[in-house]
């Protein structure tokens, strides 16, 4: 999201962190998580000697990922994951920690032939209007090539 005002930018920039504004993606992850839905609390930081990764460390600022299996299909999952935080890479690391990373995500999991990215997607973004208060709502259906992991590998396994 672009603010194109400054005072917009300092309304949202509030709103950020709260109920007001939310932020739901989808991942296709490798096998899924036990439990099916649930919290990942992990405080994150960088990674020592790198300037790009992040990890999680007990000394790093508290990050809250709110996670659902909505279907599994051969080696993969779907999941929808909703931030209550926005750190750097957060779903990412997240899903790594738990043991499940990302399809194609070569920085926490493993490089794919299937997919040239990690397999994340911002699905869907809500908030209230900097001007005029009304709640505004933006879904984005999921992007064929992670359709293609659930289906190609769906297909390969009932075969």
């Amino acid at each position: 999201m672009v603010a194109r005002h400054p005072h917009a930018q300092e309304v949202l920039k509030r709103q950020l962190h709260t109920p007001d504004f939310q932020r739901t993606y989808l991942a296709v992850c490798i096998g899924a998580p036990t439990p099916p839905s649930g919290n990942i609390d992990a405080p994150l930081g960088p990674r020592e000697g790198s300037l790009v990764e992040q990890m999680v460390r007990p000394d790093g600022k508290y990050a809250c990922t709110h996670y659902e299996t909505l279907r599994q299909a051969g080696p993969y999952a779907l999941l929808r994951l909703r931030l209550e935080t926005g750190r750097t890479h957060q779903i990412r690391v997240h899903m790594a920690y738990l043991g499940h990373p990302l399809v194609g995500d070569f920085l926490y999991g493993t490089e794919s032939s299937l997919i040239s990215r990690p397999a994340l997607h911002s699905a869907r973004l809500a908030f209230l209007h900097p001007i005029t208060g009304m709640r505004l709502e933006f879904t984005q259906p999921i992007p064929q090539d992670m359709e293609r992991l659930l289906v190609s590998t769906s297909t390969e396994s009932s075969r």
